[in-house]
């Protein structure tokens, strides 16, 4: 460019350098020839990576928005034209109504959907809004992802996002569940090809539900971690969330799989479990998962931490729980080698069993299954687990 620009320069009446306008000339010329120059760059890298920009309301596709049609096809058709060039980002623009979709769009390797503005997707199908694309119809899509989307799940039984990706990434995705029977995400391990979930990045994703809010509506979870009945072993591996909330479900977070960690997380308004880990088919399918800080508020009578028997070595640590009212259970169940930190402040806790909670001097344990000997326990002294007294 510098070349071009010093050519084209030398070419001008240098009598115009005396005057206003020839110095204005001079400068508006190098912007045209820095802007030209610049895209042009810009355009050949994109295609040289392959990193084309697919609009589905182009005229190649011709998604209409309205709300009133289904946008599916029209969508799904710039999602395979993206992967065909070897992956890209597709761009849903916001619209007043948003994208009625009747079928699963499915995201291919190398594929980012990424919303324009406030973006909502209107799912009116029984299965998943969203899914990965299986790459030889068994590889789980890679190098994939979502960003600043909102989906409405109207059917029971729906799932907003069922998430057979690996190494993908998602960011500011919100799932609405209106329903009975759905699911905002689902992680499915896969027994069947050997895979599952692994090393994910979601960041301020979101779920939304109706318990509490419409009578009518039950069974409704946040996220959802599953395995394949035939290998049980299979889980989400190796995930990591940052920031988010969980709010009016039954369970907001169903944990199995190794290695995830859950960091920083908002969860309000539940009605059963907060934080539930388990995999009652596998003594090994829930281990080492941990969630770290975070806010739990409003889950009256609810339980907030769950171990199963089979959950080995799992954690939550600093989480700051309020108003579950005093029918509200801190912890349940021990698992092996699980555990509870809340160090930071002192407060009133409850579960099965003798207290095995972290908790500052000062704290409050109330045993609730009614075994042998005292119900009330004080912590005295000492950090981690030591110091509580039977009272």
């Amino acid at each position: 460019m510098d070349t071009q620009f010093v050519h084209r320069a030398s070419q001008l009446n240098l009598r115009a350098l005396r005057s206003q306008a020839g110095q204005l000339a001079i400068f508006l010329m190098a912007i045209h020839l820095f802007e030209v120059h610049v895209l042009a760059v810009t355009d050949d890298v994109l295609r040289d990576r392959g990193g084309a920009v697919f609009n589905v309301r182009s005229s190649a596709y011709g998604a209409a928005g309205t709300g009133a049609t289904d946008d599916a096809p029209e969508i799904q058709a710039a999602l395979n034209a993206a992967e065909a060039v070897g992956g890209g980002e597709v761009i849903i623009p916001a619209t007043t109504a948003g994208y009625r979709i009747d079928s699963t769009l499915e995201i291919p390797t190398g594929v980012r959907l990424k919303g324009m503005g406030a973006a909502t997707l209107i799912y009116t199908g029984s299965g998943a809004a969203i899914d990965g694309k299986l790459a030889g119809g068994t590889t789980y899509a890679v190098s994939a992802g979502m960003e600043s989307i909102g989906v409405i799940c109207n059917t029971a039984g729906a799932t907003g996002i069922r998430c057979r990706f690996s190494y993908s990434r998602f960011d500011n995705v919100s799932v609405g569940i209106t329903a009975s029977n759905q699911t905002g995400w689902e992680l499915p391990g896969d027994g069947v090809n050997g895979t599952g979930p692994y090393y994910n990045s979601f960041l301020s994703c979101d779920v939304q539900g109706k318990r509490g809010i419409n009578g009518a509506v039950t069974n409704q979870k946040g996220w959802n971690f599953t395995y394949h009945p035939s290998y049980p072993s299979r889980g989400p591996n190796t995930n990591a969330w940052f920031g988010g909330r969980v709010g009016q479900v039954d369970v907001a977070w169903r944990i199995l799989g190794n290695g995830n960690q859950i960091t920083n997380v908002t969860c309000e308004g539940v009605i059963g479990t907060v934080f539930k880990f388990e995999n009652p088919d596998y003594l090994y399918g829930c281990v080492h998962n941990y969630v770290r800080g975070g806010y739990v508020e409003g889950a009256t009578g609810a339980t907030v931490i769950s171990f199963h028997n089979d959950a080995l070595e799992c954690g939550v640590d600093s989480v700051y729980i309020t108003s579950i009212g005093v029918t509200g259970v801190v912890r349940s169940g021990n698992g092996k080698n699980c555990w509870v930190r809340n160090e930071g402040y002192h407060g009133i806790y409850s579960g099965t069993g003798a207290p095995n909670i972290a908790a500052a001097v000062g704290s409050l344990y109330l045993r609730t299954d009614g075994g042998s000997g005292t119900t009330l326990y004080v912590k005295e002294s000492g950090t981690g687990i030591s110091g509580w007294v039977a009272k």
